[in-house]
């Protein structure tokens, strides 16, 4: 069996033709003149077996069939608590996985500087995994020339390997033996790049494994080449053109380990023996720098990641027993869709004609520019589904929510009366409050404080729409000088369901954002996105995996195109829907939080700083929406209109 894949291997070095890369993957990095190397097999002598080991048959089985079984996990975003982590001790928020016992027989210990392991001669094939990317798919690279970590031998009585590998991985398999993974072996001195064979030649600089000797592996971004280093000195690229494009995974540290061992592993806690891996432009906690295509800058806060890993809050860094996240497991979607699903979306802001729009209101635009069009509105291209993935409402509900809809009419837009204009002239956006939904369905508790509006709710709060107390789009009033709308939202707990959008008046109140008549949603519980969709809503982003303590979700609204997006952590995440709640002047809109079980969080509507930093500019404060008549002769510092809520 080895022997035909090494054959088989041989001849593909042959064919005259480019080839793809590594699982279909292609490149189209920097330089933006050139494409980086191709990949290919490396052209180094291969081998059949390994020079001193060889896995048994029915484990090289069971790698494969897991890699069959189990679809790479898409790339994700830090959770907010990690983030500031990473901004408090840099680097030393890296840690290490612990295999799965007993087949790994050791210790991993959390050091100031260094982590450090030690196995025992019992210990079987085991690869551990570092608790973060250090190549994060969703982060850009602007300024950076790579990533880099170093492992420090103590002592060698089985054996070592070097690498990288991405999830999920066998963790019963060395890198570089399975599906997009890269490994140095100690013990035979072969690079693996998805060979479970006898790995290939790589230099002869290093014939034997001392201890106090330092192993570094390094990757490159401009050429996607991984490399290895040894004491110090930078030997030849290993692989060339791997892991691109890039933002298609996340890709972790890993180690490979058996027999009795103890080294240590560095992420940049201590001093690098390459120098040139002390520089910021290889430091690995500089990666995590912004969205790749985001406007921000490498100043702006560090965007968040998911890595579906069991860390303790109190002790980022600490080993972990290794867990597959529940969501990769009931949600194994492929980066390529999630790829085509935001080019789509990109697409569709690019139609020339106006249709019709949600609910029979015409596109047609007077908004800025005055000589282009918004684009059409349609139902979003995702994937939709007949059924929520964690929470269905029961069916009667839903025949209410349609009833209610067709007994009660929208209201049409109104003008504020005088004393909320009063009040706005004074508080600004400190005058938006949340209605309370009806009791006794809605268990919870609203407080409006100085900045945000905290809300509480028990485990007995059965689905509840939270409006707020007036519009944040007016549809009575002009939109010239402002470039949208905006609020966020804080999530504290989450132990049942929070959504996030918009909808009109009257809305059904035991109905979630999105379920009913004008109104948008976007889902914590299944990241789902919805408008007008009673059913299971459609796929989104799959930026997203898991809500911890601290994020923050926001919603916004572009007047130029009847946007709605929503962003995470201080990310602008791509359009949910386009061409909606137009035209404008048809309706007002109001901000919309839906809640089901034991939830706290709390609403900002610009009191306090906004995570997305765009939206603490003037253009997309709320309070400044509401300030003359549509087509009125006044100017933007004329007194406020006044409209009745009809609350």
């Amino acid at each position: 069996m080895g022997f035909l894949r090494s054959l088989k291997d041989k001849l593909t070095q042959r064919s005259p033709s480019p080839q793809p890369g590594p699982s279909g993957s292609s490149s189209y990095y920097p330089p933006p003149t050139e494409q980086p190397p191709e990949w290919a097999p490396a052209p180094e002598k291969s081998y059949a077996y390994g020079k001193y080991n060889e896995a048994p048959e029915d484990e090289y089985e069971a790698g494969e069939q897991f890699c069959t079984d189990n679809p790479l996990w898409p790339p994700q975003l830090l959770p907010s608590h990690v983030v500031d982590e990473i901004a408090k001790r840099g680097c030393a928020v890296w840690g290490l996985q612990i295999p799965p016992r007993p087949r790994f027989r050791g210790e991993i210990k959390q050091g100031p500087a260094v982590i450090s392991v030690t196995t025992s001669s019992e210990c079987n094939d085991s690869c551990i995994l570092s608790t973060l990317p250090i190549i994060g798919g969703l982060y850009d690279t602007q300024g950076k020339n790579g990533v880099y970590y170093e492992v420090c031998i103590r002592k060698m009585n089985g054996f070592i390997a070097v690498g990288t590998a991405c999830q999920p991985y066998p963790l019963w398999r060395l890198p570089g033996w399975n599906r997009q993974s890269a490994g140095l072996h100690l013990d035979d001195f072969r690079k693996f790049f998805e060979d479970p064979d006898g790995g290939r030649d790589y230099t002869d600089a290093i014939s034997q494994i001392n201890w106090g000797d330092t192993i570094g592996c390094g990757y490159e971004f401009s050429t996607g080449s991984i490399f290895f280093t040894y004491n110090g000195v930078r030997l030849p690229n290993a692989f060339t053109g791997l892991y691109l494009p890039r933002h298609a995974q996340d890709v972790f540290a890993a180690i490979g380990v058996e027999g009795e061992c103890e080294f240590e592993v560095n992420f940049g806690g201590d001093v690098f023996r390459w120098k040139e891996a002390n520089e910021w432009a290889w430091r690995v906690e500089g990666h995590v720098g912004r969205m790749v295509g985001g406007s921000g800058t490498l100043d702006d806060e560090l965007p968040a990641y998911n890595a579906g890993l069991c860390m303790p809050d109190d002790n980022l860094n600490n080993a972990v027993e290794y867990p597959i996240s529940l969501f990769h497991l009931l949600h194994p979607s492929s980066h390529t869709m999630g790829f085509l699903r935001s080019l789509k979306d990109k697409l569709s802001q690019q139609s020339p004609s106006p249709q019709p729009g949600p609910s029979g209101s015409s596109s047609s635009s007077y908004y800025p520019p005055p000589t282009e069009q918004p684009p059409e509105w349609a139902p979003a291209p995702e994937k939709s589904y007949a059924y929520g993935k964690y929470n269905e409402a029961p069916e009667d509900e839903y025949e209410a929510g349609e009833q209610f809809c067709t007994d009660n009419p929208l209201w049409p837009p109104q003008l504020l009366p005088s004393h909320v204009v009063d009040e706005i002239a004074k508080r600004g956006c400190a005058v938006w409050g949340l209605q309370i939904p009806p009791r006794p369905r809605f268990r919870g508790d609203i407080k409006q404080g100085p900045a945000v509006i905290s809300v509480t709710t028990s485990s007995e709060c059965n689905d509840s729409c939270i409006l707020s107390s007036l519009p944040i789009i007016g549809g009575l009033y002009d939109t010239r000088g402002k470039t949208g709308v905006y609020y966020e939202v804080c999530i504290r707990t989450m132990n049942r369901s929070i959504a996030v959008g918009t909808a009109c008046q009257p809305y059904p109140l035991w109905r979630l954002p999105g379920w009913n008549r004008q109104s948008a949603g976007f889902h914590l519980d299944d990241f789902r996105k919805f408008f007008e969709d009673p059913d299971g809503g459609r796929d989104y982003t799959d930026a997203i995996s898991q809500i911890s303590c601290g994020d923050t979700v926001g919603c916004g609204y572009e007047f130029n195109t009847g946007s709605i997006f929503f962003t995470y952590n201080g990310l602008r995440l791509p359009n949910a829907f386009n061409g909606v709640y137009l035209p404008q002047y048809a309706q007002d809109v109001f901000a919309a939080i839906g809640v089901e079980g034991e939830c706290e969080f709390e609403v900002n509507f610009g009191g306090d700083v906004f995570r997305w930093k765009e939206a603490n500019e003037s253009a997309w404060r709320v309070e400044g929406h509401v300030g003359r008549m549509v087509g009125g002769s006044g100017t933007l510092d004329d007194e406020l209109p006044a409209y009745n809520a009809g609350m």
